[in-house]
């Protein structure tokens, strides 16, 4: 109860942070597909329904370079977490709160919990019952980037 799912980076920005797992969309995918597959990619947990946190597109937001990230919660089907891909460890961490988190990570987090707080409270509740159950939730984001280009004008 409680917990949520985190990844420690790997590689820098922020390397040996907290974030949660998350990675670009890649071309003709939906943020959604993208979501759920970063998630099964960084922490080898499986999701199904995703209920969208918010839109984060502050352009500071990434040292490396502009990135827009699209959050949601999930009901997470699989609870074995296994680092993978960029993650240097991915686990279900109790003692979240307070955490220095990477990124924009920890005001993500923040709106997450004040919507699960909302949802409990009825404001969702119809599509939140549905597709939450208490025992298992997380959250994943899926993030789509937007490089510097030749052709393009700054």
């Amino acid at each position: 109860k409680n917990r949520l799912l985190l990844i420690r980076r790997k590689y820098p920005p922020y390397e040996g942070r907290y974030a949660l797992p998350g990675g670009f969309v890649e071309y003709g995918e939906t943020t959604e597909h993208a979501a759920l597959r970063e998630l099964r990619e960084e922490t080898g947990v499986r999701a199904d329904a995703l209920y969208l946190i918010g839109v984060y597109s502050d352009p500071r937001r990434d040292p490396r370079f502009h990135t827009v990230s699209i959050a949601y919660f999930t009901r997470v089907t699989s609870v074995a977490a296994v680092a993978g891909d960029d993650a240097a460890s991915a686990s279900f961490v109790t003692e979240w709160q307070g955490l220095d988190l990477a990124f924009d990570h920890a005001r993500i987090v923040e709106r997450g919990r004040h919507d699960e707080l909302l949802a409990r409270d009825g404001l969702y509740a119809s599509l939140y019952r549905e597709q939450f159950s208490d025992e298992a939730r997380g959250m994943t984001g899926a993030m789509a980037g937007t490089r510097p280009c030749a052709s393009c004008s700054s």
